[in-house]
Protein backbone atom coordinates (compact mmCIF):
# COMPACT_ATOMS: atom_id res chain seq x y z
CA UNK A 1 0.00 0.00 0.00
CA UNK A 2 2.97 2.88 0.99
CA UNK A 3 4.23 1.59 -2.31
CA UNK A 4 1.14 1.99 -4.40
CA UNK A 5 0.90 5.73 -2.76
CA UNK A 6 4.44 6.67 -3.21
CA UNK A 7 4.03 6.23 -6.86
CA UNK A 8 0.53 8.21 -7.32
CA UNK A 9 2.47 10.91 -5.26
CA UNK A 10 5.66 10.68 -7.72
CA UNK A 11 3.46 10.48 -10.56
CA UNK A 12 1.64 13.90 -10.04
CA UNK A 13 4.57 15.68 -9.31
CA UNK A 14 6.15 14.63 -12.68
CA UNK A 15 2.82 15.54 -14.43
CA UNK A 16 3.53 19.51 -14.12
CA UNK A 17 0.75 21.85 -12.93
CA UNK A 18 -1.84 19.08 -15.08
CA UNK A 19 -3.07 15.84 -13.27
CA UNK A 20 -1.40 12.50 -15.02
CA UNK A 21 -4.47 11.75 -17.08
CA UNK A 22 -4.68 15.48 -18.35
CA UNK A 23 -1.25 15.32 -19.75
CA UNK A 24 -1.30 12.05 -21.24
CA UNK A 25 -4.48 12.72 -23.20
CA UNK A 26 -2.40 16.07 -24.42
CA UNK A 27 0.82 14.19 -25.85
CA UNK A 28 -1.67 11.74 -27.76
CA UNK A 29 -2.15 14.75 -30.22
CA UNK A 30 -0.99 14.84 -34.05
CA UNK A 31 1.42 17.42 -34.36
CA UNK A 32 0.57 19.01 -37.34
CA UNK A 33 3.20 20.31 -39.95
CA UNK A 34 1.30 23.76 -40.58
CA UNK A 35 3.49 26.64 -41.21
CA UNK A 36 3.84 29.85 -39.29
CA UNK A 37 3.24 31.50 -42.86
CA UNK A 38 -0.35 30.17 -42.69
CA UNK A 39 -1.66 32.11 -39.64
CA UNK A 40 -1.93 35.54 -41.79
CA UNK A 41 -1.75 38.21 -39.36
CA UNK A 42 -1.65 41.57 -41.68
CA UNK A 43 -5.62 42.92 -43.09
CA UNK A 44 -3.87 43.72 -46.67
CA UNK A 45 -2.33 40.45 -46.59
CA UNK A 46 -5.38 38.63 -45.93
CA UNK A 47 -7.31 40.75 -48.57
CA UNK A 48 -4.84 40.31 -50.79
CA UNK A 49 -4.99 36.26 -50.65
CA UNK A 50 -8.44 36.78 -50.56
CA UNK A 51 -8.72 38.12 -53.91
CA UNK A 52 -6.11 35.64 -55.52
CA UNK A 53 -7.73 32.49 -54.23
CA UNK A 54 -11.21 34.01 -55.98
CA UNK A 55 -9.05 35.29 -58.84
CA UNK A 56 -8.00 31.45 -59.59
CA UNK A 57 -10.57 29.37 -58.48
CA UNK A 58 -11.69 26.99 -61.46
CA UNK A 59 -15.13 24.96 -60.48
CA UNK A 60 -16.52 26.42 -56.91
CA UNK A 61 -16.23 29.01 -54.73
CA UNK A 62 -18.72 28.89 -51.47
CA UNK A 63 -18.24 31.42 -48.19
CA UNK A 64 -20.13 31.88 -45.09
CA UNK A 65 -19.96 35.49 -43.62
CA UNK A 66 -21.35 37.72 -40.77
CA UNK A 67 -21.12 40.74 -42.69
CA UNK A 68 -20.33 41.32 -46.05
CA UNK A 69 -20.45 44.42 -47.68
CA UNK A 70 -16.86 44.82 -49.79
CA UNK A 71 -17.26 46.18 -53.09
CA UNK A 72 -14.15 44.67 -54.69
CA UNK A 73 -14.95 41.22 -53.19
CA UNK A 74 -18.32 41.49 -54.45
CA UNK A 75 -17.54 41.91 -57.84
CA UNK A 76 -14.61 39.90 -58.28
CA UNK A 77 -17.46 37.07 -56.79
CA UNK A 78 -19.79 38.18 -59.75
CA UNK A 79 -17.02 37.82 -62.40
CA UNK A 80 -16.21 34.66 -61.03
CA UNK A 81 -20.09 33.43 -61.11
CA UNK A 82 -20.18 35.05 -64.93
CA UNK A 83 -17.18 32.95 -66.07
CA UNK A 84 -18.83 29.53 -64.78
CA UNK A 85 -17.26 29.23 -61.35
CA UNK A 86 -20.03 27.67 -59.62
CA UNK A 87 -20.43 30.42 -56.15
CA UNK A 88 -22.38 30.03 -53.33
CA UNK A 89 -22.81 32.51 -50.22
CA UNK A 90 -23.89 32.30 -46.70
CA UNK A 91 -24.77 35.14 -44.82
CA UNK A 92 -25.99 36.30 -41.27
CA UNK A 93 -29.91 37.13 -41.76
CA UNK A 94 -30.08 40.06 -39.45
CA UNK A 95 -27.21 42.62 -40.84
CA UNK A 96 -28.66 45.31 -42.53
CA UNK A 97 -25.39 45.89 -43.90
CA UNK A 98 -26.22 42.36 -46.06
CA UNK A 99 -29.03 43.55 -47.94
CA UNK A 100 -27.65 45.54 -50.58
CA UNK A 101 -24.73 42.67 -51.32
CA UNK A 102 -27.58 40.29 -51.45
CA UNK A 103 -29.58 42.41 -53.96
CA UNK A 104 -26.74 42.96 -56.16
CA UNK A 105 -25.52 38.94 -55.98
CA UNK A 106 -28.94 37.49 -56.62
CA UNK A 107 -29.13 40.61 -59.70
CA UNK A 108 -26.11 39.00 -61.13
CA UNK A 109 -27.52 35.34 -60.41
CA UNK A 110 -25.22 34.73 -57.83
CA UNK A 111 -26.50 31.92 -55.33
CA UNK A 112 -26.66 33.75 -51.84
CA UNK A 113 -29.12 33.24 -48.89
CA UNK A 114 -29.79 34.13 -45.28
CA UNK A 115 -28.45 31.32 -43.29
CA UNK A 116 -31.70 30.17 -40.98
CA UNK A 117 -31.84 31.50 -37.42
CA UNK A 118 -34.22 32.90 -34.95
CA UNK A 119 -33.96 36.19 -33.35
CA UNK A 120 -31.25 36.66 -31.38
CA UNK A 121 -29.15 33.84 -33.47
CA UNK A 122 -26.40 34.72 -35.47
CA UNK A 123 -24.39 33.27 -38.36
CA UNK A 124 -20.98 34.01 -36.91
CA UNK A 125 -19.01 31.46 -39.25
CA UNK A 126 -16.59 33.28 -41.32
CA UNK A 127 -14.50 31.40 -44.31
CA UNK A 128 -14.03 30.80 -47.79
CA UNK A 129 -13.04 27.38 -49.94
CA UNK A 130 -12.28 28.00 -53.39
CA UNK A 131 -12.11 24.67 -55.84
CA UNK A 132 -12.83 22.40 -52.32
CA UNK A 133 -8.94 22.49 -51.98
CA UNK A 134 -7.78 25.89 -51.26
CA UNK A 135 -9.58 27.87 -48.11
CA UNK A 136 -9.03 30.94 -45.61
CA UNK A 137 -10.35 31.00 -42.41
CA UNK A 138 -10.86 34.22 -41.57
CA UNK A 139 -11.41 36.41 -37.87
CA UNK A 140 -13.06 39.53 -38.93
CA UNK A 141 -15.84 39.94 -41.97
CA UNK A 142 -15.76 40.86 -45.27
CA UNK A 143 -16.72 44.73 -44.42
CA UNK A 144 -14.84 47.61 -43.84
CA UNK A 145 -14.30 47.69 -39.97
CA UNK A 146 -11.53 48.81 -37.31
CA UNK A 147 -10.86 45.29 -36.22
CA UNK A 148 -7.80 43.34 -36.18
CA UNK A 149 -7.68 41.00 -38.76
CA UNK A 150 -6.50 37.33 -38.88
CA UNK A 151 -6.56 34.14 -41.10
CA UNK A 152 -5.95 30.96 -41.36
CA UNK A 153 -4.90 29.49 -44.76
CA UNK A 154 -5.60 25.74 -45.43
CA UNK A 155 -5.20 23.22 -48.66
CA UNK A 156 -5.68 19.69 -49.22
CA UNK A 157 -7.82 17.43 -47.20
CA UNK A 158 -8.61 20.36 -44.10
CA UNK A 159 -10.16 22.84 -47.01
CA UNK A 160 -12.10 19.76 -48.39
CA UNK A 161 -13.19 19.24 -44.85
CA UNK A 162 -14.41 22.80 -44.83
CA UNK A 163 -16.08 22.35 -48.51
CA UNK A 164 -18.01 19.22 -46.70
CA UNK A 165 -18.86 21.40 -43.89
CA UNK A 166 -20.37 24.31 -46.27
CA UNK A 167 -22.36 22.12 -47.88
CA UNK A 168 -23.83 20.09 -44.98
CA UNK A 169 -24.71 24.06 -44.13
CA UNK A 170 -26.10 24.86 -47.26
CA UNK A 171 -28.59 21.77 -47.54
CA UNK A 172 -29.49 22.71 -44.20
CA UNK A 173 -30.98 26.46 -45.25
CA UNK A 174 -32.34 25.40 -48.48
CA UNK A 175 -32.82 21.85 -48.26
CA UNK A 176 -30.66 21.19 -52.27
CA UNK A 177 -27.69 19.28 -52.44
CA UNK A 178 -24.00 20.48 -53.24
CA UNK A 179 -21.79 18.10 -54.35
CA UNK A 180 -19.13 18.02 -51.98
CA UNK A 181 -15.82 17.72 -52.68
CA UNK A 182 -13.61 14.38 -51.94
CA UNK A 183 -10.03 15.13 -51.67
CA UNK A 184 -7.09 12.69 -52.52
CA UNK A 185 -4.49 15.04 -51.08
CA UNK A 186 -2.81 14.13 -48.12
CA UNK A 187 -4.32 15.93 -45.29
CA UNK A 188 -1.06 16.26 -42.60
CA UNK A 189 -2.04 19.87 -41.27
CA UNK A 190 -4.39 17.66 -38.55
CA UNK A 191 -6.34 20.66 -38.13
CA UNK A 192 -9.95 20.16 -36.82
CA UNK A 193 -13.21 22.25 -36.78
CA UNK A 194 -15.50 22.15 -33.79
CA UNK A 195 -18.93 23.40 -33.88
CA UNK A 196 -22.34 24.04 -31.61
CA UNK A 197 -21.30 21.53 -28.25
CA UNK A 198 -18.22 20.42 -29.83
CA UNK A 199 -16.68 23.36 -29.65
CA UNK A 200 -17.30 24.28 -25.75
CA UNK A 201 -16.31 20.24 -24.79
CA UNK A 202 -12.66 21.25 -27.30
CA UNK A 203 -11.79 24.38 -25.41
CA UNK A 204 -12.32 22.53 -22.61
CA UNK A 205 -10.58 19.84 -23.24
CA UNK A 206 -7.71 22.15 -24.07
CA UNK A 207 -7.94 23.77 -21.47
CA UNK A 208 -8.07 20.95 -18.54
CA UNK A 209 -4.92 19.09 -20.84
CA UNK A 210 -2.66 22.47 -20.30
CA UNK A 211 0.41 21.44 -18.49
CA UNK A 212 2.20 24.83 -18.38
CA UNK A 213 1.10 27.97 -19.76
CA UNK A 214 -2.17 29.23 -21.34
CA UNK A 215 -2.52 32.33 -23.23
CA UNK A 216 -5.77 34.05 -24.41
CA UNK A 217 -6.50 36.72 -26.60
CA UNK A 218 -10.25 36.64 -26.85
CA UNK A 219 -13.33 39.35 -27.18
CA UNK A 220 -14.74 38.44 -23.27
CA UNK A 221 -14.19 35.48 -21.46
CA UNK A 222 -17.69 35.11 -19.46
CA UNK A 223 -19.45 31.20 -20.03
CA UNK A 224 -19.19 29.62 -16.81
CA UNK A 225 -17.42 26.20 -17.58
CA UNK A 226 -14.71 27.97 -19.03
CA UNK A 227 -13.74 30.66 -16.61
CA UNK A 228 -14.04 27.66 -13.72
CA UNK A 229 -11.23 25.65 -16.22
CA UNK A 230 -9.20 28.68 -16.41
CA UNK A 231 -9.43 29.14 -12.79
CA UNK A 232 -8.62 25.45 -12.22
CA UNK A 233 -5.84 25.62 -14.52
CA UNK A 234 -4.81 28.61 -12.17
CA UNK A 235 -4.91 26.65 -8.92
CA UNK A 236 -2.96 23.62 -10.02
CA UNK A 237 -0.04 26.01 -11.25
CA UNK A 238 -0.79 27.15 -15.08
CA UNK A 239 0.36 30.46 -16.07
CA UNK A 240 -2.44 31.71 -17.38
CA UNK A 241 -3.22 35.06 -18.88
CA UNK A 242 -6.30 36.51 -20.61
CA UNK A 243 -5.86 39.50 -22.72
CA UNK A 244 -9.47 41.47 -23.46
CA UNK A 245 -11.35 43.88 -25.15
CA UNK A 246 -11.72 46.88 -22.98
CA UNK A 247 -15.94 46.86 -22.97
CA UNK A 248 -15.61 43.57 -20.82
CA UNK A 249 -14.96 46.22 -17.67
CA UNK A 250 -18.86 46.66 -18.41
CA UNK A 251 -19.97 44.19 -20.16
CA UNK A 252 -18.50 41.16 -18.22
CA UNK A 253 -17.89 42.75 -14.59
CA UNK A 254 -18.63 39.87 -12.44
CA UNK A 255 -16.61 37.49 -14.84
CA UNK A 256 -13.67 39.84 -14.94
CA UNK A 257 -13.78 39.98 -11.06
CA UNK A 258 -13.62 36.23 -10.97
CA UNK A 259 -10.04 35.93 -13.24
CA UNK A 260 -8.63 38.61 -11.10
CA UNK A 261 -9.35 37.32 -7.57
CA UNK A 262 -8.27 33.27 -8.77
CA UNK A 263 -4.78 35.11 -9.71
CA UNK A 264 -5.33 34.87 -13.30
CA UNK A 265 -3.41 37.64 -14.57
CA UNK A 266 -5.85 40.03 -17.20
CA UNK A 267 -5.01 42.97 -19.14
CA UNK A 268 -6.98 44.99 -21.36
CA UNK A 269 -6.21 45.46 -25.11
CA UNK A 270 -5.29 48.10 -26.18
CA UNK A 271 -4.94 48.06 -30.56
CA UNK A 272 -3.74 50.54 -32.75
CA UNK A 273 -2.95 53.26 -31.42
CA UNK A 274 -4.41 56.65 -29.78
CA UNK A 275 -5.28 57.92 -33.33
CA UNK A 276 -6.87 54.53 -34.93
CA UNK A 277 -7.82 52.61 -32.21
CA UNK A 278 -9.04 49.00 -33.09
CA UNK A 279 -10.94 46.22 -31.58
CA UNK A 280 -10.59 42.52 -31.04
CA UNK A 281 -12.88 40.50 -33.05
CA UNK A 282 -11.77 37.23 -32.53
CA UNK A 283 -10.34 34.74 -29.87
CA UNK A 284 -7.17 32.72 -30.13
CA UNK A 285 -5.34 30.31 -27.55
CA UNK A 286 -2.07 28.66 -27.23
CA UNK A 287 -1.50 25.57 -25.29
CA UNK A 288 2.07 24.73 -24.01
CA UNK A 289 3.60 26.56 -26.66
CA UNK A 290 2.16 23.98 -29.00
CA UNK A 291 -1.46 23.88 -29.61
CA UNK A 292 -3.29 26.91 -31.44
CA UNK A 293 -7.47 27.63 -31.20
CA UNK A 294 -8.53 30.05 -33.40
CA UNK A 295 -11.92 31.57 -33.67
CA UNK A 296 -14.13 34.60 -34.78
CA UNK A 297 -16.11 34.91 -31.64
CA UNK A 298 -16.05 35.48 -27.78
CA UNK A 299 -15.66 32.22 -24.89
CA UNK A 300 -19.32 33.19 -23.95
CA UNK A 301 -22.76 30.99 -23.44
CA UNK A 302 -23.71 32.83 -27.13
CA UNK A 303 -20.73 31.29 -28.87
CA UNK A 304 -21.39 27.75 -27.12
CA UNK A 305 -25.02 27.60 -27.16
CA UNK A 306 -27.16 29.88 -29.51
CA UNK A 307 -24.95 31.09 -32.29
CA UNK A 308 -23.76 29.15 -35.34
CA UNK A 309 -19.95 29.62 -34.96
CA UNK A 310 -16.80 27.62 -35.65
CA UNK A 311 -13.29 26.67 -34.10
CA UNK A 312 -10.21 25.71 -35.26
CA UNK A 313 -7.65 23.16 -33.32
CA UNK A 314 -4.24 23.67 -35.13
CA UNK A 315 -1.82 21.74 -33.19
CA UNK A 316 1.37 23.38 -35.02
CA UNK A 317 4.34 24.43 -32.74
CA UNK A 318 5.22 26.43 -35.78
CA UNK A 319 1.58 28.47 -35.41
CA UNK A 320 1.47 28.19 -31.86
CA UNK A 321 4.74 30.06 -31.79
CA UNK A 322 3.87 32.79 -33.83
CA UNK A 323 0.67 33.82 -31.76
CA UNK A 324 2.69 33.31 -28.71
CA UNK A 325 4.60 36.55 -29.92
CA UNK A 326 2.12 38.18 -30.81
CA UNK A 327 0.61 37.84 -27.51
CA UNK A 328 3.47 38.83 -25.40
CA UNK A 329 3.81 42.39 -27.95
CA UNK A 330 0.04 42.57 -27.14
CA UNK A 331 0.70 42.17 -23.77
CA UNK A 332 3.41 44.72 -23.69
CA UNK A 333 0.93 47.16 -25.19
CA UNK A 334 -1.75 46.29 -22.96
CA UNK A 335 -3.91 48.09 -19.65
CA UNK A 336 -3.14 46.43 -16.82
CA UNK A 337 -5.48 45.53 -14.28
CA UNK A 338 -5.21 44.82 -10.35
CA UNK A 339 -7.69 42.71 -8.41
Amino acid sequence: MKRFVFFLLAAVLLAGCGLWPRGAQSDETPVSSLPAEAVLTDAAVIKEETAALIRGSQTTLWAEQFIFSDPELRDLLIERAQAGVDVHILLDRWQAANQPTVEILKNNNVSVQYYPAQRGQYQRVRYMVADGTAALLYSSDWAAGAARRMAVRLDGGAAARLARGFAADWQYTTTLSLSSPVSSAADDSQVTMSEGAALRLEVLRRIDGASREILVESIQISQEDTLNALIAARERGCVVRALLNPDVVTATPNSLERLLAAGVEVRLYQGGGEETPEIMDYTFAVFDEKTLLFAASAWSHATFVINHETLATIPAPACAEKMRSLFALDWENAASLQS
